[in-house]
């Protein structure tokens, strides 16, 4: 920036740098955090709506991300997967779970890159 006198010609300068810090990504799934499924009957899991904060018009797969499910047992004994009281699959965007044990917990978690 620089201010100006016209009649004295006298001036002074200043600069500022600005740093643009890149936005986060943002993982969304539909239907909130909490679900109760009964055992053998699926329910999908919609993350459709998750975006880059620095392309928020863009949801999903149209903004280039990556998604990742992934699956933990945490009642009544936590175990590293699911494969005893949950069955996972997904494609991109859309998981699927059927519970095959119940009286169970398990933790679903989806990673966007």
């Amino acid at each position: 920036l620089t201010v100006s006198i016209k009649e004295t010609l006298k001036s002074s300068s200043v600069s500022t740098t600005v740093y643009v810090q890149p936005g986060n990504l943002v993982a969304q799934v539909s239907g909130g955090l909490w679900r109760n499924i009964k055992p053998f009957v699926s329910t999908t899991l919609d993350a459709s709506n998750s975006y880059d904060e620095d392309e928020q018009q863009l949801r999903g797969e149209s903004t280039g991300l990556s998604f990742s499910w992934s699956c933990t047992q945490v009642s009544p004994v936590l175990n590293e997967t699911c494969q005893n009281t949950l069955q996972l699959s997904y494609s991109d965007h859309l998981a699927t779970l059927s519970g095959i044990a119940s009286d169970t917990i398990s933790q679903v978690t989806l990673s966007i890159t």
